[in-house]
Order: C-alpha cells, then sequence, then structure tokens
C-alpha cells in the first residue's frame, strides 16, 4: 500500500501541500483518464482479458513524459517504496478518477539511464524496486505514443503483458529471433500462405464441424513445416506463445472498451497479409502475432483450459495438437485436403514470386537499427 506522503526523509521534500496539476496539459489529462479506464477493466474484468493473476492495475508503473527531445518529468503509481525517491510529490488526481495514489518526480530516477530507453522498459529499477516504464508525448510528436487514443491503451496493456510474462512463465524453447535465418524459400513459403487460409477458414467456420476440419488440417500443415524446418518450432511456437497472447489480450480487452477496430472478430483480417517490400520481417516474425491471437481465440471457442499450460511453458500449437492427437499417418491424407480445398499449385506460383523478392532483400531486418 502506498504512503501518503514522500520525499527524502519520508517528508515531502519541499514542504509544499498537495495541488492538482493537470494544468500541464490535455495530454496528460488523458493519462489518467485511460489509465483509470484500463485500471477500472482489470478490476472487474481480469479473468475476460486473460487470467485474474495479470493485473496491471496493481503493478509498479512510471510513466515518462518526453517533449520530443528529453525527459522533462515522471508519475510513479502502486510503488512501494515512495518514501526517500528524490522530488517525488503526492499528486492530487480529480475525485472521479478510482487510481491508486500517484507521485509526481520532477527529478527522474536514474534519468541518464532512462533516457536511452526509447519506449518503454520492463524491469527498470525505481528506488530498488522492478517497474514497469511506459513514455509518453503528445499527438504532435508521435501519435503513437500519446495517451489520446485506445490504440495507446491497448500498446499500454500489451507491453505491461509481457512484463507479466517475464516475471512468471516458462517460456516455450526457441531460438530468440533469428529471423535471419528463418527458411523463406518457395516452398515454405506457399505452405504458409497454406496455413493462414485454413486458420481463417477455422475462425469463420459457420459449424462446429467446419471448424474442427480446419483446424486439424492446420495441425497437419503446422507438422509438416515443424518436420521439414526447424526454426519452425524454434521461432513461430515461442513467439505466438509470447508475441500472439500479447495481441490475444489486446483484442480481448479491444472488445471491452469497445473499440471498434480490433476485436475477436477481425483476426481473420490479417492472415494472409505479404507485404511487397519486408517480406522476411513480415513471415519470419510480424506474422505471429496474428497466428498466435487467433490460436488462442480458436482454443477458446474448443472450450480449452489452455492459459495455465501457456504460462507453463506450451504453445498454442503444442495445446491444439495434443488436443487432437492426429497420428503421423493422419497428416498426409489432411494436408492433401487442403492443398485440394485451397488451390495449392495457385499458390506455389504466387509463393515462387515472393521468393524472388524475399531473397533480393536483407536478411539482417534489425541492421543499423535499435531492437
Amino acid at each position: 500500500m502506498l504512503i501518503a506522503s514522500c520525499g527524502s526523509g519520508g517528508g515531502s521534500s519541499s514542504g509544499k501541500s498537495e495541488k492538482n496539476r493537470l494544468d500541464v496539459g490535455n495530454v496528460d489529462k488523458q493519462l489518467f483518464e485511460r489509465t483509470d479506464k484500463l485500471f477500472s477493466l482489470f478490476r472487474e474484468k481480469s479473468n475476460k482479458i486473460w487470467q485474474e493473476s495479470y493485473r496491471l492495475d496493481q503493478m509498479a508503473l512510471m510513466y515518462v513524459r518526453n517533449d520530443g527531445r528529453r525527459d522533462q518529468y515522471a508519475y510513479l503509481i502502486n510503488h512501494p517504496k515512495v518514501v526517500g525517491i528524490e522530488s517525488a510529490q503526492r499528486y492530487k488526481v480529480p475525485a472521479d478518477f478510482n487510481l491508486p495514489p500517484v507521485y509526481r518526480l520532477d527529478k527522474i530516477p536514474n534519468q541518464e539511464k532512462i533516457a536511452k530507453i526509447e519506449n518503454f522498459d520492463f524491469n527498470y529499477d525505481v528506488h530498488g524496486v522492478e517497474t514497469y516504464v511506459m513514455k509518453y508525448t503528445s499527438p504532435d510528436i508521435n501519435e503513437f505514443k500519446a495517451p489520446t487514443s485506445d490504440v495507446w491503451t491497448l500498446y499500454v496493456a500489451h507491453e505491461g503483458f509481457h512484463d507479466y510474462q517475464l516475471d512468471t512463465w516458462r517460456e516455450a524453447p526457441g531460438n530468440g529471433q533469428d529471423i535471419a535465418g528463418y527458411p523463406l524459400n518457395s516452398e515454405h513459403i506457399a505452405l504458409i500462405m497454406l496455413e493462414d487460409a485454413v486458420i481463417k477458414e477455422a475462425l469463420q467456420a459457420d459449424s462446429p464441424a467446419g471448424r474442427t476440419r480446419a483446424i486439424k488440417q492446420f495441425v497437419a500443415i503446422r507438422q509438416t513445416r515443424i518436420a521439414t524446418w526447424d526454426d519452425v518450432r524454434y521461432l513461430d511456437l515461442p513467439q505466438e506463445q509470447i508475441e500472439g497472447t500479447a495481441r490475444y489480450i489486446e483484442h480481448r480487452l479491444g472488445s471491452l472498451i469497445g473499440y471498434d477496430k480490433l476485436n475477436l472478430n477481425t483476426f481473420a483480417d490479417g492472415l494472409g497479409y505479404i507485404p511487397e517490400s519486408n517480406i522476411r520481417g513480415e513471415l519470419g516474425f510480424g506474422r505471429f502475432y496474428r497466428t498466435g491471437a487467433a490460436l488462442g481465440y480458436l482454443l477458446d471457442q474448443l472450450n480449452i483450459d489452455w492459459k495455465i499450460q501457456i504460462e507453463r511453458g506450451q504453445s498454442q500449437f503444442d495445446v491444439i495438437s495434443d488436443y487432437y492427437n492426429i497420428a503421423n499417418d493422419g497428416v498426409p491424407a489432411l494436408l492433401s485436403e487442403a492443398k485440394a480445398a485451397y488451390h495449392y499449385d495457385t499458390l506455389k506460383m504466387k509463393a515462387k514470386d515472393i521468393a524472388k523478392v524475399v531473397a533480393s532483400e536483407p536478411t539482417d531486418i534489425f541492421a543499423g537499427k535499435s531492437k
């Protein structure tokens, strides 16, 4: 529980009384409005977002205001050791906000270190406490990082979910993000396209039988890909487990806040997407956000208690595969069935052209960029 006042020596660092400082601008006002709404949803409906154990509203959180050039000040919430943090002063938010005590920091702890953080940090040390840090700014500087839309709300929850994963999860075995080594020849690209088609069919199926048929075809395609290319098990599965579930909770939360551009019925829209450039980054990483989220939704449809298994190190594919338990000798027939249903010859022709573009692209998509 937070204390009522703080500062070096346990009292107010400046002797000033509490005052409402929302005059810093509309951006800060919206920061607290959205945080209040977000925290309320986690208090009341955490089990509809993920499991009740993911409680963003209880995490130590520091918002850092940036003006595009430098960090200006910060707000600290849910920090258990506020006493002794230099410049910390109790911040009076409007009474209609149901927030834990908030503290304003005009002097940011470890400011030189935090200046190197571009967007967020999962376990930043604030006075001996691992704290989730999220930087924010005004929309004229960076619209995505401004707390002025529902996109920002989902962004905070997504990255906060990664913090939760780091603290409590066992990650599925993988090789990190070896996107450069991910096999993207025409044969593999064609199977990826086929896999997206059957996942999309499963999501849009109008009967349990149709959904089951499509999911079994998916299992056969994924097993074939894993048997042919080791990287599929060591990149697709762990990234679907980590990034796919973070995208899944965006959809869950989006439905609760009424964000009509991202909800459980729009997973299928992005499946099968292949850009004209940076194809390697898409097929070797970006795709797993969508497939992982979609597989989570299908597990919900099957009424499988899957989330605890994911937290213990399984991937969505592992859970689905165990559920259907398709013998190896059943894979060829399901694969042939899918190829016939989704015009695999046409997919192979498209895959050849895509593979040519991939071959001309840099393999290291992070070259010259901050990861």
